[in-house]
């Protein structure tokens, strides 16, 4: 009966490939399954350790090979060099090799870590070698099923056999917490303990034809034993008392081992369960996705690990994991584009067992990525109180709102775990270079800097004073929202001479203010005054500025004067005569300044007077003949003539008193623009094909009107 069981025990081959994931864990009670899936579907594997190198280590009854299997996920077949061995049980030596059973073949083999193979004859033929364990003594214990006896082997391949009474038919083994070996004898029903010198004692159990097969020392100092041909577990005192408690299902339980959680954990040879079964003998059984089970053993992680021998798979499951994360989302608000901030989220492990994370992925907006500083990675398993952390950095390039979602698969239950992400890039602030003062005289000065926008609608000006404080501004003006660099000039007159004067730029727009590196310059000094004249100090008075257009004409008188010079505002002096000429004087407020000099001294007389503007400063620039478009749209090409600064206005489009449309303009000097007048639906139907219109184009308070033909197209 024990062979029908071994030809079935435990799931297909691994070949030399990375194993893959089965899929998601089965929704059922935890603990969660994982599954790895076999290449190899028809093999039969028998026992499961833990290498002295860390990896899965299991004998292929059927396929004749000893797999190694890395907690990275890879596995790598060696073929055992004797035909048809059966390789059946393996265990780690006392020499940092592994051992196994060639049940076939009558022999006990040893391989290196790295693969190679050594054979051992034992001195019975037909011995039927079953189940190896490393002694307490520094050798090796194996059962021969077939030949009734208890074999030992040293690590130099020293054979030592021990006889069991007659149809017993020994199976497993392990060592005890007494220092003793322990075997189940699977025809007897027995449970036999033998010593390091040999000396054997057999315990029945309770339950004839028990059929005990694994047998391993409890996590609670006591030997427990699969009955499967009672569908029990037994629990063995070291002095050999015996309790039985059932499983709950009517499979045969046939491997055991004992969990990190403190638990023994049996399969099922015809199930496709697990059973969990504490010290005091409460049994819980657990579905497997796959198929029945087979081996099993506490692994890597902390872990519990099993075959699935029908279904061609590994199974691992960790008793009961629980990841937390301390927060499920990350707001990183408002970010200035070409800036970057970072969040750390912590996931924890506040569960009882490890639990191993998948690659942890970002999906959404680009500008959110997982920085270099996360520890939460593929290849991370926390223990039970044991955290990593994501750090997630938002580095926006684009404007506006901005989502992603942080996904973190694991092995327990809820996976995966996920966390949503959101940020907005805003524009950066602007930008401001104080320049260096120029055309500085005894009562002006030229201020310049270059004032960058940043792609928002940008105002830049000057603050100037004599101290840090300032204290005084020059009019805002509008930059517009490119993104390069704009010069900025402005003149300052009626400054006072000999001082010291502080200034820098200022720009602002949503995003902010920004100002420029403090910058000075000093006015030049007043000349010293004359010697005490020996001569009548001069006069001179201005008597009017008389404005006719664009033309002054200022008249003037000067007594003991030799020559008279006059200036307009902060100009150059020239010499003058009365009446002073000023032609093609621009539109504001101006002062003219007349200077009478002679050997009496020097006298000034000022007149201040204004130029009204006339006319818009904006000209149209479209044809004769304007286009009325189908969607009743009208465009209109409008230059802004001023010298500096900006024209802002109206256009609109009449035919008699009926205004037909109107839009506003906002145009930096010397640029031109389009302006689209939309026409209601209506009004654009009841017009001809052909009919005569008037642009009137009004800029501040001027307005010029134009005559123009409107066509439909």
């Amino acid at each position: 009966m024990l062979s029908a069981l071994l030809r079935r025990a435990v799931p297909a081959a691994l070949a030399v490939v990375a194993l893959v994931s089965a899929g998601p864990a089965l929704a059922a009670p935890s603990p969660i399954v994982r599954e790895f899936t076999a290449p190899t579907a028809s093999s039969q594997n028998s026992s499961l350790i833990v290498g002295p190198d860390g990896n899965l280590w299991w004998a292929q009854f059927m396929e004749n090979k000893i797999v190694r299997y890395t907690p990275g996920g890879a596995a790598v077949e060696f073929a055992v060099p004797t035909l048809n061995a059966m390789p059946n049980s393996i265990a780690a030596g006392p020499d940092g090799n592994l051992w196994f059973t060639e049940w076939g073949a009558d022999k006990i083999g040893r391989i290196t870590p790295s693969g190679t193979i050594t054979e051992f004859a034992l001195p019975t033929t037909s011995a039927g070698a079953a189940w190896i364990v490393a002694g307490p003594d520094g050798n090796l214990w194996f059962t021969e099923y077939t030949a009734d006896k208890i074999g030992r082997i040293t690590p130099a391949g020293v054979v030592t056999e021990f006889a069991l009474p007659a149809a017993t038919e020994p199976y497993g083994i392990t060592v005890g917490p007494d220092g003793n070996l322990w075997f189940s004898e699977f025809a007897a029903s027995q449970i036999g303990r033998i010593t390091p010198a040999g000396t054997v004692t057999e315990f029945a159990l309770p339950t004839p034809a028990a059929k005990p097969g694994v047998i391993v020392a409890g996590p609670d100092g006591n030997l427990w034993v699969t009955e499967t041909g009672a569908h029990q577990v037994a629990k063995i005192t070291p002095s050999g008392v015996v309790t039985e408690f059932p499983v709950p299902s009517a499979s045969q339980p046939w491997a055991i081992a004992s969990g990190p959680d403190g638990n023994l954990w049996i399969t099922h040879e015809d199930g496709n369960t697990v059973d969990r079964v504490t010290p005091a003998g409460v049994v819980t059984e657990f579905s497997v996705p796959g198929g029945a089970t087979g081996a099993i053993a506490s692994g890597p992680g902390n872990a519990i690990w099993f075959t699935e021998h029908d279904a061609g798979k590994l199974g691992r499951l960790f008793p009961q994991a629980t990841p937390a994360l301390s927060a499920t989302s990350a707001a990183f608000g408002a970010l200035r584009t070409s800036t970057a901030a970072t969040r750390t989220i912590t996931l924890e492990n506040t569960g009882a067992t490890d639990v191993a994370l998948s690659t942890p992925t970002v999906t959404g907006a680009a500008a959110f990525t997982l920085a270099g500083a996360s520890t939460c990675t593929g290849t991370t398993v926390l223990a039970p109180g044991e955290s990593c952390e994501l750090t997630v950095r938002f580095a926006p390039t684009t404007l506006g709102a901005q989502t992603a979602t942080v996904t973190v698969p694991d092995d327990a239950s809820g996976s995966p775990r996920t966390v949503a992400l959101t940020g907005t890039g805003t524009p950066p602030p602007p930008r401001a270079a104080t320049g260096a003062a120029t055309g500085v005289g005894v009562d002006a000065a030229t201020l310049a800097g270059l004032a960058g926008p940043n792609g928002a609608a940008t105002d830049a000006w000057f603050e100037y004073g004599t101290t840090t404080a300032y204290g005084a501004t020059t009019p805002a003006r509008a930059l517009g929202d490119g993104t390069a660099d704009v010069a900025v000039a402005e003149t300052l007159s009626h400054l006072t001479a000999g001082t010291t004067y502080h200034f820098r730029l200022v720009t602002v727009n949503a995003s902010g203010t920004v100002r420029g590196a403090d910058g000075t310059f000093t006015t030049a000094a007043t000349p010293p005054p004359p010697a005490p004249p020996t001569a009548p100090a001069p006069t001179v008075a201005v008597t009017r500025a008389a404005v006719s257009g664009h033309t002054v004409r200022t008249a003037f008188t000067a007594t003991d004067a030799s020559v008279t010079h006059c200036r307009l505002d902060s100009g150059p002096w020239v010499a003058c005569a009365s009446p002073y000429v000023l032609k093609n004087v621009q539109p504001g407020s101006h002062d003219v300044t007349v200077r009478a000099s002679g050997p009496g001294g020097t006298a000034l007389d000022t007149e201040r007077f204004t130029i009204a503007r006339d006319e818009p400063q904006v000209t149209l620039l479209s044809p004769k003949t304007l286009s009325l478009a189908a969607s009743g749209t009208v465009k209109l090409s409008v230059r802004c003539d001023a010298p500096r600064g900006t024209c802002a206005g109206t256009a609109a489009l009449r035919r008699g008193t009926t205004a037909l449309a109107r839009a506003s303009f906002r145009i930096r000097a010397g640029k031109t623009a389009t302006l689209r007048l939309k026409l209601s639906t209506s009004t654009a139907r009841r017009l001809a094909s052909a009919a005569k219109v008037s642009v009137v184009l009004a800029d501040g308070d001027t307005t010029a009107t134009l005559s123009r033909v409107l066509r439909k197209a």
